[in-house]
C-alpha cells in the first residue's frame, strides 16, 4: 500500500506494530492495532486513508470524525458489540449472538445480555472506500460521507444514515431493511436488487438513481403525499425521471396504490416543468399544454381522482343555469323563467336536443349553449374512462 495515503502519525504508529514495513502495508488492519492507534491518538480527525482493513472487526467502537478514504473495508464487522452476564464479548459467528441483535432491534432484550454497544461511525470520510460484503447492521452512520463507495452485498439493516452522502456508490445486493435514511444523498447511485424493505426515504434526494424490479421498496416510507424532495426544490426533469421509475416498479409489483400516487406526482411534475418553460418564453402549443394538464388535474386529478368530476360538473351546470336565469335572453319572452333556463341548461348540457322548445336564445346563450355540450360529453367520457382504470386496478390487485 503507498505510504502516502496514510498520515504521519498513524503511519508510524503502524510502523511499530509491524503493520507498516518498509513503506507497504504488510497485513490487514485488525482490532487490537486500530484499538492502540486510536488509544494514542484518538479518534477524531484520526486518517487511516487507503488501510487495508479487511475483515476488521470495529463491534461498538466509536470512529466518529475519522477519515477513511480508499480504505478496504470488505467484509468487516461493524454490529452492535454485545456482552453476556460475566462480561464476555459474544464472537460473530455465536449462536446467541443473532437471538441477542434481533432482540436488541425489538427492544427484548434476552435476560443474559448485560450490555449492547453500537458502533458508530457519525461524520465518518469514507469516499471510495470498499465495503462490500461488510456487515454494519445497527451502526450510527449519520452525516457521514461515502461518495464513489461500493457496498454491493453489504448489510446495512437497522443503520442510521441520516444525512449521510451517498452519491454515486455501487451498492447492488446491499441490505437496508429498516434503515434510516433520512434526507440522505442517493444520487446517481446503483441499486439493484438492493432490499429497502421498511426503509425510510423521507427526505432522501434520489436524483439519477438506477434500480431494478429485484430492488425492494416494500413498505418503504416515503416523503409526505409522496412528494419528492426533488420536486420541491425544485429539480422537475430529475423529479418526473424518479417518479416514473418508481409507479413502473410499484405497478409490476402489483402495489397499485402506490403507483397510482406515483403517477399523480410525476403528471404534476410535468405540469409545473412545462410551467416554468411557458414563463420563460410564451408559445401557443405549450400554453395549450399546459392548459390541458391543469383542467386535468383540477376535473379528474389526472384520472386518480374521478370524483372530483362529482362537484366539478355540478358547479358548472348550476352557474350556467344561473347564469341563463338571470342574464340570458329569449326570442319571445325576454327573461326566461327558471324551469325554462333549468331546460335550456340540461337539454344544452347533455346534449339531448331541445325537442319542442321554442323560445330561441339570443345573444351570448346561444353560443354558450352551443359550447356547453362538448363540456358534458368530455365530462361524461372522462368519468367512464377514469372509473374503468381504477375497477380495473382494483380487480387486477386481487
Amino acid at each position: 500500500m503507498p505510504k502516502s495515503r496514510i498520515s504521519e502519525p498513524v503511519l508510524s504508529q503502524l510502523v511499530s506494530l509491524g503493520v507498516i514495513v518498509d513503506g507497504l502495508q504488510a497485513r490487514p488492519l485488525e482490532r487490537a492495532d486500530l484499538e492502540h492507534v486510536i488509544g494514542q491518538l484518538g479518534s477524531a480527525g484520526l486518517d487511516l486513508s487507503g488501510a487495508d482493513m479487511r475483515g476488521i472487526d470495529v463491534r461498538g467502537m466509536d470512529l466518529s470524525g475519522a477519515v477513511m478514504r480508499y480504505c478496504n473495508l470488505a467484509g468487516a464487522l461493524g454490529m452492535p458489540l454485545v456482552t453476556d452476564e460475566n462480561g464476555i464479548a459474544l464472537p460473530a459467528n455465536d449462536p446467541g449472538y443473532e437471538l441477542a441483535l434481533n432482540g436488541w432491534y425489538t427492544g427484548d432484550l434476552p435476560a443474559w445480555v448485560a450490555s449492547v454497544t453500537p458502533t458508530v461511525l457519525d461524520g465518518v470520510d469514507l469516499n471510495l472506500s470498499m465495503l462490500s460484503r461488510a456487515d454494519f447492521r445497527g451502526a450510527s452512520i449519520r452525516d457521514a460521507t461515502l461518495t464513489r463507495a461500493e457496498l454491493m452485498a453489504a448489510d446495512l439493516s437497522y443503520v442510521d444514515l441520516t444525512g449521510s452522502a451517498l452519491r454515486w456508490v455501487k451498492m447492488d445486493g446491499a441490505i437496508f431493511r429498516l434503515a434510516k435514511l433520512v434526507d440522505a444523498d442517493l444520487e446517481r447511485s446503483r441499486m439493484m436488487n438492493v432490499d429497502l424493505t421498511h426503509a425510510d426515504l423521507e427526505d432522501a434526494r434520489l436524483s439519477g438513481i438506477s434500480f431494478s424490479q429485484g430492488t425492494q421498496f416494500e413498505m418503504a416510507g416515503w416523503d409526505r403525499d409522496y412528494v419528492s424532495v426533488l420536486e420541491r426544490s425544485g429539480d422537475l426533469d430529475e423529479a418526473v425521471v424518479l417518479y416514473r421509475g418508481l409507479m413502473t416498479w410499484y405497478e409490476a409489483a402489483g402495489l397499485r396504490d402506490v403507483s397510482s400516487r406515483f403517477y399523480y406526482r410525476m403528471k404534476e411534475a410535468e405540469r409545473k416543468a412545462k410551467w416554468q418553460l411557458l414563463k420563460r418564453r410564451l408559445r401557443p402549443m405549450l400554453l395549450m399544454q399546459v392548459a390541458y394538464l391543469q383542467c386535468w388535474r383540477l376535473v379528474l386529478g389526472f384520472g386518480e381522482y374521478p370524483y372530483r368530476i362529482l362537484w366539478f360538473a355540478p358547479v358548472l351546470f348550476v352557474g350556467t343555469w344561473i347564469a341563463y336565469w338571470h342574464l340570458g335572453t329569449f326570442e319571445g319572452v325576454g327573461r326566461a323563467s327558471w324551469h325554462d333556463a333549468l331546460y335550456y341548461c340540461f337539454a344544452s348540457f347533455t346534449a339531448l336536443g331541445y325537442g319542442q322548445w321554442s323560445p330561441t336564445p339570443t345573444g351570448w346563450a346561444k353560443w354558450v349553449g352551443a359550447v356547453q355540450p362538448f363540456f358534458g360529453i368530455f365530462f361524461a367520457l372522462m368519468l367512464s374512462v377514469s372509473v374503468s382504470r381504477l375497477f380495473a386496478r382494483a380487480v387486477g390487485a386481487r
